[in-house]
C-alpha cells in the first residue's frame, strides 16, 4: 500500500478526494439545474447531501470529518481537488453576489455547521428532512424574509 501512497494520511487524503468526486457527480447535475436561483440550489445541495448522509452515513462522516482534510476547509483554501466543496462555495459565492451584506466565509461555515448537524439529526432519526425548514433556515442565514 505505501507503494503507492507516503503515508496513511495521503491514502485517506485520496480515498476523500475519490469520495467528494463521487458525490459530486451524483448532485451537482441536480444543483447546478438549479443555479439559476442560487438559495434553491442550496436548497438543493442540502436536501441530497443530508440525504447522502440518511442511506451511507459512514462514508459520509469520513469525507466530512476526515482529519487528513481539514485543510481544504480553512478560508483562502483551494477547493479544486474537491469537487463537492467547490460547488458548495460556488453555490454560496452566487448567494453573496446576490445579496452583497453577505460574507461568503462567514456563510459557508454556517452553512455547513448547519448542515452537519442537521445530516447528523436525521442520520440518528431524531428528525426527518424537511425542505422548508432547509429554506427557511437559508433565509435566516442570509436575514431575508421567506419568498
Amino acid at each position: 500500500m505505501y507503494k503507492h501512497f507516503a503515508n496513511k494520511d495521503d491514502l485517506f487524503f485520496t480515498v476523500a478526494q475519490q469520495l467528494s468526486n463521487d458525490l459530486y457527480q451524483t448532485i451537482a447535475p441536480q444543483v447546478q439545474a438549479d443555479m439559476k436561483t442560487p438559495k434553491q440550489a442550496l436548497v438543493t445541495l442540502g436536501v441530497a447531501l443530508i440525504q447522502a448522509f440518511e442511506t451511507a452515513g459512514n462514508k459520509m462522516d469520513f469525507l466530512f470529518f476526515n482529519p487528513s482534510i481539514t485543510a481544504v476547509y480553512q478560508p483562502g483554501a483551494s477547493p479544486k481537488d474537491f469537487p463537492l466543496l467547490a460547488l458548495t462555495k460556488d453555490v454560496i459565492a452566487k448567494i453573496a453576489q446576490a445579496y452583497p451584506a453577505i460574507e461568503p466565509e462567514t456563510l459557508f461555515i454556517k452553512v455547513w455547521a448547519f448542515l452537519q448537524g442537521y445530516a447528523m439529526l436525521v442520520r440518528h432519526n431524531v428528525v426527518a428532512i424537511d425542505e422548508n425548514l432547509m429554506i427557511q433556515t437559508i433565509n435566516d442565514m442570509i436575514g431575508v424574509e421567506a419568498k
